[in-house]
């Protein structure tokens, strides 16, 4: 079997271009996920060699996106796309971050359905797992995709 560490990203995020942050989902257990980002310079949130450090949160939401997305691929499904709704309690530990780091990610689901879930997110390098953001997330992942972007009635 192949491990989630060698396939493509793009299989578990419904995130394209330079909007796919994630480099790797290194694992995908219960409630938990890892996924790892080694950030390049071309990144589109990158200003005078510095990313602001609460662009964490989106790859923090990349790494919960990728937590449905592995259960969608190992069911032959295609990953579902989520919105990202708040982020009611977060913590920085640094003002920013550098292209060349390799970082860590964790999101284990605290609670929720099918469809409104909360996250709590740690980020971290790879090497180091001194936490330098922590983040709850609170996502939505429509049942019905159309018919919520149409409007038409409950999604």
């Amino acid at each position: 079997m192949v491990s989630l560490r060698e396939q493509d990203v793009s299989l578990f995020i419904p995130h394209r271009a330079t909007m796919q942050m994630l480099t790797r989902v290194v694992a995908r257990d219960g409630d938990e996920t890892v996924g790892e980002l080694e950030i390049k310079a071309d990144n589109p949130f990158c200003f005078d060699g510095t990313i602001a450090a609460v662009t964490g949160i989106e790859w923090m939401a990349q790494v919960v996106a990728a937590h449905g997305g592995v259960t969608a691929w190992r069911e032959g499904r295609e990953a579902e796309v989520g919105f990202l709704l708040g982020t009611p309690k977060c913590s920085c530990a640094v003002g920013f971050f550098r292209p060349g780091q390799h970082l860590r990610i964790r999101a284990r689901k605290t609670w929720g359905d099918d469809e409104l879930l909360q996250f709590h997110c740690t980020l971290s390098l790879v090497d180091d797992d001194t936490p330098l953001l922590t983040a709850d997330l609170n996502v939505y992942r429509p049942r019905d995709l159309g018919t919520y972007l149409n409007g038409e009635g409950d999604a």
